[in-house]
C-alpha cells in the first residue's frame, strides 16, 4: 500500500510538473506573438540620448542653474535630468537627496521646510570640485530652484522628470504646474515608485516613462520563468547601471526589450571605455553626472543624433 501510494504521489506530480510545464510554454508562445510599435517621441527618435544627471554635477551643484548650464555647453541637445520634491506649503523644488545636509548648509527633509526656507539655503555649500577638491561654489549665491523656475528658464528643454513621491495623491498638484507648459514632446517622466508613474500616466499617456525598478524586477523574475514576453513591462525606458556582470539584464531580457522596441539606456559616471562593446552596442542613451567624458566616449553615436 505504501508503495502504491508513492507511485500515485509521483505520477501525480510529474502531471502536475507537466500542467505547469505547459501552462508556461503556451504563455511564452502566445507572448511572443504579440507586435510591437517603434516609439513616435520625438525624444525616442533620436539616434542616442545623453542625459545629464542634476545637470552636469560632477562639474557644479546638482540641480542648479550652474550645473544645468554647464551641461548645455557641454552638449546642446542634452536631455537634463530634475529630481524634484514637493515642501512644506506645497512647491516642487529641484533636490535630489534626502537630507538638505547633503548638499546644503540646510539639514533635514525638504518635505519638512516651507519654500522660503529652502531658498535661502546654500546649494553649493558642500560641493567639491572632483579633481582639485575645491569649494567653488560655497557662498557663490546658488540657490535649490524650484521645478516652476526651472521650466521658465529653458522653455524649450528636453528633460527626464525624476519624481521623488512615495504617494500618489500629490500627482495632481504636480500635473496642475506641469500642465501650464507645452511638454509632451519633451519630457520623460521617471520615478522610483510604480504607483505614482501609474498615477501620472493615467493623466498624460502620450509621455516617455522610464521604468521603475519594481516593474523591472518583476519582469526579471517572469524571465526566470522563461515568460518574459507576457510581463508587463509597460513602460518605454529602461534604465540600468553596469556591474562588474554587466547590465544585471539577462541576454533574454535584453532581447525582449529590444523586441518591444524599448529604449535601453546604460547608468555610468566613470571608466566609459571599459564598457563591453556588446553592451554599448544594444544602447540607445547613457545617464550620467558626468556628460563632459560621456560627449567624447560617445562621440560618433551623438555625431547622428
Amino acid at each position: 500500500m505504501f508503495k502504491e501510494a508513492l507511485v500515485r504521489l509521483g505520477l501525480i506530480s510529474l502531471i502536475s510538473i507537466g500542467g505547469v510545464a505547459v501552462i508556461l510554454i503556451t504563455l511564452r508562445t502566445l507572448g511572443l506573438t504579440q507586435s510591437y510599435a517603434p516609439l513616435r517621441h520625438p525624444i525616442a527618435q533620436k539616434d542616442f540620448l545623453l542625459i545629464a544627471r542634476g545637470g552636469a554635477s560632477a562639474l557644479a551643484p546638482s540641480n542648479t542653474f550652474a550645473a544645468f548650464d554647464r551641461a548645455r555647453e557641454i552638449y546642446p541637445e542634452v536631455i537634463l535630468e530634475v529630481t524634484a520634491q514637493m515642501t512644506a506649503d506645497g512647491y516642487w523644488v529641484l533636490y535630489e537627496h534626502k537630507d538638505l545636509g547633503a548638499q546644503t548648509d540646510g539639514s533635514g527633509r525638504v518635505g519638512d521646510h516651507r519654500l522660503v526656507e529652502i531658498q535661502n539655503l546654500d546649494a553649493g555649500y558642500k560641493y567639491r570640485h572632483p579633481n582639485t577638491g575645491e569649494q567653488t561654489f560655497s557662498q557663490q549665491g546658488l540657490r535649490i530652484p524650484t521645478l516652476e523656475e526651472f521650466l521658465k528658464q529653458y522653455p524649450d528643454q528636453d528633460f527626464l522628470l525624476n519624481v521623488e513621491m512615495r504617494h500618489p495623491h500629490f500627482v495632481s498638484d504636480l500635473m496642475d504646474q506641469l500642465d501650464q507648459h507645452d511638454l509632451q514632446q519633451r519630457v520623460i517622466v521617471y520615478s522610483a515608485y510604480s504607483n505614482v508613474l501609474r498615477e501620472i500616466k493615467k493623466h498624460s499617456p502620450r509621455w516617455l516613462y522610464g521604468t521603475d525598478p519594481a516593474t523591472l524586477f518583476r519582469a526579471s523574475m517572469m524571465e526566470s520563468l522563461y515568460i518574459e514576453p507576457v510581463s508587463n513591462l509597460w513602460t518605454d525606458i529602461v534604465m540600468a547601471p553596469l556591474g562588474n556582470d554587466g547590465l544585471g539584464l539577462s541576454p533574454r531580457m535584453l532581447t525582449e526589450i529590444k523586441r518591444r522596441k524599448k529604449l535601453l539606456i546604460l547608468e555610468r559616471d566613470k571608466n566609459f571605455d571599459s564598457i563591453p562593446e556588446e553592451v554599448a552596442s544594444e544602447l540607445q542613451g547613457v545617464a550620467t553626472s558626468r556628460p563632459e567624458i560621456a560627449v567624447e566616449y560617445f562621440a560618433d553615436r551623438l555625431k547622428s543624433n
